[in-house]
């Protein structure tokens, strides 16, 4: 059995600064391996004393774990989680919550649209504000929604209240609200295009002058060059008064609403201990500045992992090291397409390479071709969208270094299995080393050799089979998975 060896953390640079070495055996050391990835998942567990046992519990999450070997392709990974035994009592650390970079999908392109919110040297927050000859003010009494409603009052003018927001050029927008009139005269709203300085949709009535609240929309379709639209909400043209509430903005294409996002919240320092571990949350009924809160707070809530001290006393104790191969990295990353507006460009596994996972090659490219690309944009990460551009006459695996390596299957059996063990020829006394197999090759079953028959006149060959997915356990015996 091989030895492992412990090393820092790989993400920030640290390379291989050793830590600590343990003879596979004895940890009873096992891994698996997979044509997708190479090398997968592994576990191994220390026995010792406690003191000793949590000083790598807090530690090593993140740590390099390899086996030590030359010649060959040794299995290599990090610890994704530590569960540390007591006395029946136990302790887990883990990086599965850990998030260090998140964005956020929301729905509504403006900010209290409620109004709910009242302003600081504004009447509501979030809105800028006009008052010539007229007023501005929180209405309480005659709303539409909720506890506050603007209502907008023109003595001598056109006070107004207004909004800017982000948008994409030559896309189709609507703009929602609830309003009402004092019985006689209606409000007004505009639209106008702040980057080329121009309207969109010039100061329009809304045609409510009744005294009940009345929902409208009104679509508009952005300029091209366009990145900032302001919406106006405007008291009557006339002396006269006017309210609005529930106002809102959304993108759509195809009469669907589409879902905007923001830029990415991250924490550097958790990044370059753990690498980059996204989350994208859908808040599909808030506005920006909602959505940039809910961000930056959940980077602060969750780019360490949780720490709980664990209540032991001294003694023995047992530590579970899990581990897994840096293909997972891939799931840390997202796969975000342009097709909806997105930040993030392109839907091809270029882009998941440039953008989206940064250890991946363009060998990767090379290899795996174009063909079904746009299958992509049905997967979730980048480890799933190459999973499913892979084809099945490859393998793909990540070496020690996190270069990654695509090649091709060679459907000739190159190893035989007999009564468990592999032999590079039928009958030899030696078997072959099963720490050194990698996922992917062909097999030839001499236990079921005689399976082979004659059909249609054609010699079967149900005795042949690629081993694509295997663990090793602490013995060095291959247990193919499926």
């Amino acid at each position: 059995m091989r030895q492992l060896l412990v090393s820092q953390s790989v993400f920030a640079g640290l390379g291989s600064s050793f830590v600590e070495r343990f003879d596979g055996h004895s940890v009873g050391w096992r891994r698996s391996r997979s044509r997708v990835g190479g090398d997968v998942d592994g576990r191994f567990s220390l026995v010792g004393n406690m003191q000793d046992l949590a000083t790598r519990f807090y530690s090593w999450l993140g740590y390099d774990v390899r086996e030590d070997a030359s010649g060959d392709q040794p299995w290599c990974g990090y610890v994704q989680s530590m569960t540390l035994h007591y006395g029946g009592r136990s302790r887990r650390r883990s990086l599965d919550e850990v998030i260090n970079a998140v964005r956020v999908h929301y729905g509504w392109l403006i900010d209290n649209g409620e109004f709910e919110i009242l302003g600081s040297g504004v009447t509501f927050s979030g809105w800028s504000e006009v008052t010539t000859g007229g007023s501005i003010n929180d209405e309480t009494t005659n709303v539409g929604q909720y506890d506050h409603a603007v209502r907008l009052v023109n003595t001598s003018g056109t006070p107004y209240v207004y909004q800017d927001f982000a948008v994409i050029p030559e896309r189709m927008y609507r703009l929602g609200f609830l309003t009402r009139g004092d019985g006689s005269l209606a409000g007004r709203y505009q639209v106008y295009d702040v980057t080329n300085a121009a309207n969109i949709i010039a100061s329009t009535s809304t045609g409510v002058t009744g005294t009940t609240y009345v929902a409208q929309t009104v679509d508009f379709r952005t300029p091209a060059a366009c990145v900032s639209v302001r919406i106006m909400l405007q008291a009557p043209a006339a002396a006269g008064t006017s309210y609005f509430d529930a106002a809102w903005v959304k993108r759509f294409e195809e009469d669907e609403y589409m879902p905007e996002v923001t830029d990415w919240a991250t924490n550097t320092e958790s990044i370059n201990r753990y690498g980059r571990r996204e989350g994208i949350v859908q808040l599909p009924t808030a506005s920006q500045a909602a959505a940039d809160g809910w961000a930056t707070n959940a980077v602060t809530d969750g780019a360490w992992p949780a720490v709980s001290d664990p209540v032991f006393g001294g003694g023995e104790g047992r530590l579970d090291v899990d581990v897994v191969g840096y293909w997972a990295t891939a799931s840390m990353r997202y796969h975000t397409q342009d097709i909806l507006g997105n930040k993030d460009a392109g839907d091809v596994i270029g882009d998941i390479i440039t953008n989206d996972c940064d250890w991946l090659t363009e060998l990767t490219v090379a290899s795996i071709g174009t063909d079904g690309q746009a299958r992509t944009r049905d997967h979730q990460t980048a480890r799933a969208a190459i999973d499913a551009l892979l084809p099945s006459h490859y393998r793909l695996r990540v070496d020690e270094q996190r270069r990654v390596i695509v090649e091709a299957i060679d459907t000739t059996p190159i190893y035989y299995m007999q009564t468990g063990q592999l032999y590079e020829t039928p009958g030899t006394a030696r078997p072959v080393d099963a720490q050194a197999v990698l996922a992917g090759v062909a097999v030839q079953d001499l236990d079921w050799a005689e399976l082979s028959s004659q059909v249609d006149g054609r010699t079967a060959s149900a005795s042949v089979f690629i081993l694509n997915d295997f663990d090793v356990d602490e013995s060095g015996t291959i247990i193919p998975r499926g």
